[in-house]
Formats: C-alpha cells, structure tokens, sequence
C-alpha cells in the first residue's frame, strides 16, 4: 500500500507551500531575534530598547501565524474534499493528523526539556515539572510564570507548540465535522460549533488556561480558511493581475504587522479583533490560491521549504538555542559575535528542515500510517 504525504497530495498547489514558506521564513526571522536576546541574556545586560524592538517584532509575527492558521483550514478540506462524509473518512484522517503532528512533536518536545534541564537560566525555555511535561506532550494548555499568567496564548515548554494547541483543536472539531453528509454541511456544522465556543469565551475565568483557550476566537481563522477551500472546491476564480495579487498581499501583510505591533496585545482575545485579522489573513489566503498566482511555476527551492515548514517550526528553538544560547552559556560572546551565530543559527535550521523532512519526518509517518491503517485494508 502506498500512503501519500500531505506535501505530495498538494502539489498541484504550489502557491500554498510557498506561502508558508515564506510565512515561515518571517517567523523564523522573529524567533532569531528571541534567541539573539536569550543568547546575549547569557552573558550581558539586555538594553531596554533592544527588548522593545524584540517583542514589537514578535507581535508582528503573530499576524503571520494568522496566515498560516487559515492555511490549515484550506488543506484540511482540500485533503478530505474527496472523501467527505463516506465511511471510514474519519478514522483516516484522524491517523493521517496525528501520525503527521505527533512524533515531530514529542521528539523536539523531548530535545526541548533536555536542553531546558541542561540550561536551567536560559530564557528560551521553561523550567521543567512532571505538570508541565504531561500537559505540553498531551498539548493542554497552561499558564506558567507572571509575565505569561495574562498572555493570550498559553505556551508548552517547547514554545511554538502553542499553535498546535490550537491545531489539535481545529483537528477534533473538524473530525466530527465528517459525519456531515457532504462538505457544506460540515462547514455550516463547524461555524456553528465556533460561534458557540466565542460566545463561551466571553464568560469563562481568564485565569482557567484549558477554558479560556479552547474557546478563544482564533478559531474563527480556521473557519475561514475552511471557506477558502470551499470556494476553490466550487471553482471560485478572481482573475486579478499578479501584480495586482502581489500588492494586495504586500499591503495586507503590512496592514497586519503594523495593527499586531501598535495595538494593545489585550486586544488579541476580542472578538472584533480577531474577525478583523481573520479577514485580512483571508484576503492573503484568497489571493494565493484564488488568484492566478495558483496557476503560476514557482522556485522549486521555496516549495521544497514548504514541504519542510514543519520541521523548520518545531526544530528552530532547539537548533538556535545550540548555535545561539550555548556559546553565550560558557563564554563571554560580544554582541556582533552572537548576531553571526544568530544567522549561522538561523540558516542552519533551514537547511535542517530541508534535510530531515523527506529522510526522517516523511519515513516515519508513512511507516505509522501504513501501520494504523493496515486493518482497513484487509478484506472482511
């Protein structure tokens, strides 16, 4: 039995590995700049100044997360638009999820308590508990510390698994979403079942992690993620010039850092402020695969990063923490000497991701896949 990976049923959309490749090259850039900051925390003073400049930078990379969030919702339902609804569609894509997110998941997970354990006073990483370690494995979201007791996102010690909180999510209330006797349904059933969750939200203690993030309205971006696949499903085309769709993304983009970077990050659990980044995230995702820019050949080189978003993502703090936050544990780093480590940290990890993914992460969930769905394939 040949089990096909995700990358490879979406090659026909080139557009969408492109997308989040560059989207993950704006998040790696904000998370570099984290691990300059714990790197030269290390071994010097951080200016004021410097730590304002990081967590502006940050902030502007969360708009990109939002790009990525509706991504996902399109390829769930480009992946299933096939089999939606028919028997066994569900079982199939709850193991294509997991085999897919879980053991990238717990390896950098395992990689990122050891190093957490090892550098107890870095501040890339928590500190690690036995509380801690079953509820970041089991992505359940915690607060920890002071400054995060009122952060919008719980993070688990391996912190850009965060979004997979919110994911794992997504994934069940999609799943149950398959029961639905067509796709329309399904997504009619989900926006549903998200109204329902934002309106909870507004009522639940802000200091219950699993409550307050469960129902937070950044589920609404898969939603309308959801609907762009939905569109492209029907055949929704808007012949735009590609220089009008690469101003438009540009623009958007733009519009999304700076309102990320200005704006109160309270604002970040509101509804309107949510719907207001859900449709501008949406603009982006239409552009790319509603758009001409769907039909045109892209650098092979930025599909191939596509391909390896994932591991990219998950392996940036382990990585960079070695090249970036290691030296500056033991040695008194200048300040020019951790930038280049930075960038020599920051290459690295892509040409890691690019390396592992189609060596390690494509072997071992096609091997578990064909594992789990053994039993479907047999004759009764």
């Amino acid at each position: 039995m040949t089990v096909q990976t995700d990358s490879q049923i979406l090659q026909k959309l080139e557009s969408v590995q492109v997308m989040r490749a560059i989207c993950m090259m704006c998040v790696l850039v904000a998370h570099a700049l984290v691990a300059y900051v714990a790197g030269i925390g290390a071994s010097h003073q951080i200016p004021q100044e410097l730590s304002f400049f990081m967590l502006t930078f940050v902030r502007m990379g969360v708009g990109i997360i939002d790009i990525f969030f509706i991504g996902s919702g399109f390829i769930m339902v480009y992946l299933t638009r096939a089999t939606y609804g028919q028997p066994g569609a569900r079982l199939e894509f709850i193991i294509r999820r997991l085999t897919r997110i879980v053991p990238a998941f717990w390896f950098y997970m395992t990689c990122a308590i050891l190093l957490s354990l090892w550098w107890p006073e870095t501040t890339l990483f928590q500190d690690v508990t036995a509380e801690r370690v079953v509820k970041s494995y089991g992505f359940i979201p915690y607060f920890w510390g002071d400054v995060h007791q009122a952060a919008t996102h719980p993070y688990p010690i391996l912190i850009p698994g965060w979004t997979l909180n919110y994911e794992m999510v997504f994934y069940a209330l999609f799943a149950l979403t398959l029961f639905c006797k067509d796709m329309r349904t399904g997504i009619i059933a989900f926006a549903i079942a998200t109204l329902t969750l934002i309106v909870a939200h507004q009522f639940v203690p802000q200091d219950n992690a699993i409550a307050y993030f469960w129902t937070h309205p950044q589920m609404m971006k898969f939603l309308g993620g959801m609907l762009i696949g939905y569109a492209f499903d029907r055949g929704v085309f808007f012949n735009i010039p590609m220089k009008g769709v690469v101003a438009i993304i540009t623009v958007t983009v733009l519009i999304q850092a700076a309102l990320y970077s200005f704006l109160p990050p309270e604002l970040s659990g509101v509804v309107w402020f949510n719907l207001l980044m859900t449709i501008l995230a949406c603009i982006v995702g239409i552009c790319v695969v509603l758009t001409p820019f769907v039909q045109k050949k892209l650098p092979t080189w930025l599909i191939k990063i596509g391909d390896a978003t994932y591991t990219i993502y998950l392996s940036q703090f382990i990585i960079m923490g070695l090249i970036v936050v290691g030296p500056n544990m033991y040695f008194d780093v200048p300040w020019w000497g951790t930038a280049i480590l930075t960038l020599i940290g920051a290459v690295a990890t892509v040409f890691w991701g690019l390396f592992s993914y189609p060596r390690v992460e494509v072997p071992v969930s096609q091997v578990l896949r064909r594992l789990l769905l053994r039993s479907k394939q047999r004759p009764a």
